[in-house]
């Protein structure tokens, strides 16, 4: 509950994600990429260019993934 974690959607995402009710520690953000990077000590992603920036920067990134979707992101490759 001390922890902070942002949700960043895709620039181009139309998910509209305040329709969900998040718990008090997450917030959903716009912020720039390399400013969110900047603080991270952790990133989860599923398919996206963003896990192999951080993993670039020497944070730890946690693949999340989906049942029944074929994973074609090579992050753990």
């Amino acid at each position: 509950p001390n922890t902070i974690y942002y949700i960043k959607p895709h620039p181009r995402s139309k998910m509209k994600l305040n329709k969900f009710k998040f718990p008090q520690n997450v917030e959903i953000t716009n912020r720039s990429i390399y400013d969110l990077l900047g603080e991270a000590k952790l990133v989860y992603v599923s398919y996206s260019s963003v896990g192999y920036e951080a993993k670039s920067l020497n944070i730890p990134v946690q693949e999340i993934r989906c049942q029944g979707i074929i994973n074609e992101s090579g992050l753990n490759d």
